[in-house]
């Protein structure tokens, strides 16, 4: 699309909303670490607007979401930016060492553990067999 295109799409979506109604928000949903996105129709508009404008300005600094810079704009998330980035998925997922070294951590706790139950049943079993 061509930055006159985008510009026309950005009009439009911001013309067609209610500022007062619009709402857009990222917020905790049941358990901690969990976000959902609640919004209305105006609230998603605007945001689409938003991610439209950091595409069409193509800048090389991130986009502010601070609350009074966008009033519809609900941040209960740390991080209140939007950053344009040429990186792949595979290399803004890629897995960590540090993930790595937890799920080894994790496997080893558990054949622990495992191996102190099976431990302590057949000393509980031993023990009941020479009472009798």
């Amino acid at each position: 699309m061509t930055k006159d295109q985008l510009d026309e799409i950005l009009t439009r979506l911001r013309e067609s909303v209610n500022h007062d109604n619009a709402y857009f928000g990222i917020v905790e949903d049941v358990a901690p670490h969990e976000f959902c996105v609640k919004a209305n129709e105006d609230g998603l508009k605007l945001f689409a607007a938003e991610l439209l404008d950091v595409i069409n300005n193509n800048k090389e600094r991130p986009r502010n979401l601070a609350g009074e810079e966008l009033p519809w704009f609900d941040d209960l998330i740390e991080r209140q930016y939007i950053e344009l980035t040429n990186k792949s998925r595979a290399e803004l997922i890629k897995p960590t060492q540090d993930t790595k070294s937890a799920d080894w951590r994790t496997k080893l706790i558990i054949w622990v553990i495992l191996i102190v139950v099976v431990y302590l049943i057949i000393t509980g079993i031993i023990f009941t067999i020479q009472l009798v």
